[in-house]
């Protein structure tokens, strides 16, 4: 199991237990695996969330498919929210917090780094 998924409320909260993420859908799959496979309809299970919380604490690399990865499941979170879940990413490494404020993640998510 590379993701550790846990529903509270309204929040899901997605625990990356692999170091890498780089477009190998491991969020994706687990996702769609946790919350059966009419998340990925149009009559989606994402809609009765209001945040997806995703803890980078294990991730030590991130590439383009990786941040790919990323970006489809932010599209496919918020397309099917009509854009009402907020996306937190929390214990994030400078090196990864420096990538994804690169390419602009920053602008869509709310990206805590990790403390020191």
């Amino acid at each position: 199991m590379f993701v550790e998924i846990t529903r509270e409320d309204d929040q899901l909260l997605l625990k990356l237990l692999h170091p890498r993420i780089d477009g190998s859908n491991h969020m994706l799959d687990a996702m769609t695996e946790f919350l059966g496979p009419e998340a990925l309809g149009d009559n989606a299970a994402v809609s009765g969330l209001r945040e997806i919380e995703i803890d980078f604490a294990a991730v030590n690399y991130l590439n383009s498919m990786g941040i790919t990865e990323l970006v489809n499941l932010y599209r496919m979170a918020t397309d099917r929210s009509r854009g009402r879940i907020q996306f937190r990413f929390i214990n994030v490494s400078n090196r990864i917090h420096s990538i994804l404020e690169l390419v602009e993640f920053t602008k869509l998510a709310d990206v805590q780094k990790t403390e020191a």
